[in-house]
C-alpha cells in the first residue's frame, strides 16, 4: 500500500477505534458476560459490531480477522486484525486497563496500527513508515522508548495468558531473581505500550494471540525498540510469543527468561 493510502488508514483506524471505544467506555459499567469459559462480554460483540462497517467504509473487500467473530489468519493480501476489547477481564471490572487494537496486515506483515485507550484518552497509532505517535486531546506527541540499560533496576511487565499460568510463574520467578519484581497488566496492548512510551523497559507475553499485539508490536518497533519471539526471533503479528523491549535490555532479557 502507497504511503498515502497509508496516511488515510491510519485515519480511518483510528475514528473507527474511537467511536467503539467511547461507546465502550459509557456503556462499561452495565457490561454483562455471555461466554463464561472464553470470558467474553456482550460489549466485545458490540465493539466488533461498530468496528466493522467503519473500517468497510475504507476498502469493504478487505477481510476480518477479529477475536470474538474469527476469520481467516490470511498471510497473503491485505487483512484487519481486531481486538474488539484487549484487557476484557479489566474492563468487565471496572478497571481502565484496557483498550480497543486495529491493524492493518500486508502479506503478513503490520503497515499500520492504532490502540485506543478510552479511558485515560490516548491513541496510539502508526504506519510502517512513520513515527509511533500518541493522541491526547487535541495533543499530540512522538513516542520514545527508554533508555533504562540497568537490568538490576528495571521493572518489567508480564501478562497471564490464557489455561496453564505455569511459564508465567517460572517468568515472574526469573525476573525477580535479576531485577525488580515484574508488573502484570491483564492488557497486552497497554503493557507493550508502556514501552513504546517509555515507562517501562520491557514487556513478555508467553502466549499471545495475533488480536493482541498485531498493533501494539509494530508502535513498539516504529518508537525505538525491538520486538521478537521468546527465542529471539523475528517478530510477526501471528507470533506466538512477545518480548518488546526498548532494545537496549533485550539481549539480557531473552537470556534471563531461558534461564
Amino acid at each position: 500500500m502507497e504511503s498515502k493510502q497509508l496516511c488515510g488508514v491510519v485515519r480511518v483506524m483510528g475514528k473507527a477505534a474511537i467511536k467503539a471505544g467511547d461507546l465502550l467506555l459509557r456503556r462499561q459499567a452495565n457490561a454483562k458476560l455471555v461466554d463464561v469459559e472464553r470470558f467474553v462480554t456482550d460489549m466485545d460483540l458490540f465493539s466488533e459490531e461498530v468496528l466493522f462497517p467503519a473500517l468497510g467504509e475504507f476498502d469493504p473487500t478487505i477481510p476480518i480477522y477479529s477475536e470474538e467473530s474469527g476469520g481467516e489468519a490470511r498471510r497473503r493480501g491485505l487483512l484487519w486484525v481486531i481486538d474488539p476489547i484487549n484487557g476484557t477481564k479489566n474492563y468487565f471490572r471496572q478497571d481502565d486497563l484496557w483498550s480497543v487494537s486495529i491493524a492493518l496486515v500486508e502479506d503478513g506483515c503490520p503497515i499500520a496500527g492504532a490502540i485506543y485507550a478510552p479511558s485515560k484518552g490516548f491513541l496510539f497509532h502508526v504506519t510502517n513508515n512513520d513515527f509511533s505517535c500518541m493522541s491526547s486531546g487535541d495533543l499530540m506527541r512522538t513516542i520514545r522508548v527508554s533508555e533504562e540499560n540497568d537490568f538490576a533496576n528495571c521493572q518489567f511487565a508480564l501478562d497471564w495468558g490464557r489455561g496453564n499460568h505455569d511459564e508465567a510463574y517460572a517468568m515472574i520467578g526469573r525476573l525477580s531473581r535479576c531485577s525488580k519484581e515484574p508488573l502484570i497488566r491483564g492488557c497486552c496492548t497497554l503493557g507493550m505500550m508502556y514501552v513504546a512510551m517509555g515507562r517501562i523497559p520491557g514487556y513478555v507475553f508467553h502466549a499471545p494471540t495475533p488480536f493482541d499485539h498485531a498493533a501494539a508490536g509494530l508502535i513498539v518497533q516504529k518508537a525505538g525498540g525491538v520486538v521478537t519471539e521468546l527465542d529471539g526471533s523475528p517478530w510477526s503479528p501471528f507470533s506466538t510469543t512477545v518480548v518488546a523491549t526498548n532494545g537496549v535490555v533485550h539481549d539480557r532479557l531473552l537470556q534471563v527468561l531461558r534461564h
